[in-house]
């Protein structure tokens, strides 16, 4: 079977490696009963406030990118050496505060010191509503339960912690139940430290305006799919540095169209399907993020054939 770190593993045994494709490639994540709500409902409008609360804390950082998980294998195997410490890929890891070495569920088996100070692999989020219980050790019972840890929901941002508020990480775990294979994920981030971390989290006025309101939007005009320029509106409530550019669902950014200091109120962008270095896009799903410090919202684009 194949293993990070030790390939000869694989073409042992045909059936195991039959075994690890199937598994790999064609076992669903759950389906969430949350991906079909209204967006206009209650419901899916808290699910619409989770999303925006997930892009202030930078969530995106450990679980953006194809497959909801900042931890996707980059490497063919094995791992070049210098990068394995302690038998681990150290730069996979993340600290979330959830380690206690001197938990008697943390022992391993042989009675070696628990593994775990160096961080964890951040997981994916993909079809979460129905995979619980959570963390290494399986001390959350809920996706609620998992955001009650101050250090984890702010790792993303260096310490800033956007969810102190109760509400605000009820609306976020909603968010997170509604994540299956059917939701568009958002572009993986980079770590935030505290310094350049926004300290101003989004008004709560902002979180609950419904679309079309006033604050910040995102939106993409005309029919989407489409082979035609997509034209993209942006509504920022204050004039700021903004950045929007246009990313494949591996997190990878392929153009920006907007970069720089914005008045306050209402712009559209046309973007031509074409990458930074002018090559054209083949047909499929793009993703559109604008940052500012009141959020960043993203949107989905449909390229036609």
């Amino acid at each position: 079977m194949l293993n990070s770190f030790n390939p000869p593993n694989t073409g042992r045994s045909a059936l195991l490696d039959a075994l690890a494709l199937y598994v790999a490639t064609a076992v669903r994540t759950p389906i969430s009963p949350l991906a079909s709500l209204d967006p206009n409902s209650a419901a899916g409008r808290d699910v619409e406030r989770g999303r925006i609360l997930f892009t202030e804390a930078n969530c995106a950082a450990c679980h953006g990118g194809g497959g909801w998980a900042s931890s996707r294998r980059d490497y063919a195997p094995p791992p070049d050496p210098s990068e394995i410490v302690g038998g681990q890929l150290k730069r996979f890891l993340r600290l979330v505060g959830t380690f206690d070495a001197a938990a008697p569920n943390e022992l391993r088996a042989n009675g070696a010191p628990a593994a775990g100070g160096d961080g964890f692999v951040p997981p994916s989020l993909l079809g979460g509503h129905g995979l619980g219980p959570f963390l290494h050790n399986g001390s959350a019972q809920t996706l609620a339960d998992v955001l009650q840890n101050a250090t984890h929901r702010s790792a993303g941002t260096g310490g800033v912690d956007h969810l102190a508020d109760p509400n605000d990480r009820a609306r976020l775990a909603r968010f997170l139940e509604s994540i299956d294979a059917s939701t568009v994920p958002l572009p993986r981030t980079g770590l935030l430290s505290a310094q350049s971390a926004t300290t101003q989290p989004v008004a709560a006025s902002d979180r609950e305006a419904p679309a079309g309101g006033a604050g910040l939007e995102l939106a993409v005009l005309g029919p989407n799919p489409s082979r035609a320029r997509a034209a993209i509106r942006f509504r920022i409530p204050r004039a700021e540095h903004v950045e929007l550019a246009i990313f494949d669902l591996q997190g990878r950014k392929l153009v920006t169209l907007v970069r720089g200091f914005q008045a306050a109120g209402t712009q559209t962008v046309s973007w031509d399907g074409r990458a930074a270095d002018g090559s054209r896009l083949s047909a499929g799903i793009y993703l559109a993020r604008l940052r500012t410090s009141e959020g960043s919202p993203v949107v989905r684009i449909v390229r036609g054939l």
